[in-house]
Parts: C-alpha cells; sequence; structure tokens
C-alpha cells in the first residue's frame, strides 16, 4: 500500500498543521506508554478504580488526621472550649469523607470525638475516651490493611 501526497496540492499551513499534530501524537503516545502501568491503555473501570483508591486514601488520611488532633486533645487537662472547638472541626472534616467502605471508621472516629467531648464536659471517664480512641485507631488500621490487600 503506498500514500502519495502531492505536497503542491497541500497549501504550507495545513502541512504545517500536519506535521504539527503528527508529532504532538507521537509525544503523547510516547508519554503515555512510559506513564500507564505495563504499558497498557486504561479502560474507563481502571480508572475509576485508581481514582476511587486515592479518594480511599485521602478520605482515610483525614480520619487519621482527626484522630491524632482528638488524641493531643486527651493529653491535655479538660478544657470544654478547646474540645467543643476541636470536635466541631473534627465533624466537618468528616463530612468530606463519603465513601461507604469507611463508614465504620468514620463512626468510630465521630464517637470518640463526642466520647472526649464528653470527658471534656465532666460527662465521661477519661478512660472511656482512651477505650474510644483506641476503638478509632484499630478501625483506622484495619481500613490501612484493606487498602493494602488491594
Amino acid at each position: 500500500m503506498e500514500i502519495e501526497i502531492d505536497k503542491n496540492a497541500l497549501p504550507q499551513k495545513g502541512l504545517l498543521i500536519a506535521s504539527t499534530v503528527l508529532i504532538v501524537l507521537v509525544a503523547l503516545g510516547a508519554l503515555g506508554w512510559w506513564i500507564l502501568p505495563d504499558g497498557r491503555v486504561l479502560t474507563r473501570t481502571e480508572w475509576q478504580v485508581i481514582r476511587q483508591r486515592a479518594a480511599y486514601s485521602r478520605e482515610l488520611r483525614t480520619l487519621a488526621e482527626a484522630t491524632e488532633k482528638l488524641i493531643e486533645l486527651l493529653g491535655t487537662s479538660p478544657d470544654p472550649v478547646r474540645a467543643s472547638l476541636v470536635v466541631d472541626q473534627t465533624y466537618r472534616a468528616l463530612d468530606d469523607v463519603t465513601l461507604a467502605s469507611l463508614d465504620a471508621s468514620r463512626a468510630a472516629v465521630l464517637n470518640a470525638a463526642d466520647t472526649l467531648n464528653a470527658w471534656a464536659l465532666g460527662e465521661a471517664d477519661r478512660d472511656e475516651v482512651v477505650v474510644a480512641l483506641s476503638a478509632a485507631q484499630d478501625e483506622l488500621i484495619q481500613a490501612l490493611e484493606r487498602a493494602g490487600d488491594e
């Protein structure tokens, strides 16, 4: 099969545009081959899986950061005002955690936040907060292990 292109038939501008498009396509193909796993083209499903894994990691990180703030607050003396602010921040941060696979972890962190707030108000013992925070950490560890299994 032969393809003949008569340079005189094509205007100079058209040849320049065609050459540029060809170079860009080859460059993008080479870049995709280098970036994509195993040099294969991702299907829509594979792309969605990658996006969901990234969302899972991001939301898990949000849960872990909220838990760390609660643990730091437990290390101080009971302060209802500070506890209320940290718990409110925790609730706002956890509004962004929407994946169903992290519902148990989210519930454990929210329970720990509520228990810590009750402790700061004098309505709960410190031991109850420690148990709730330990449960939240255990749930986060399990969620992290589930992420590693994939």
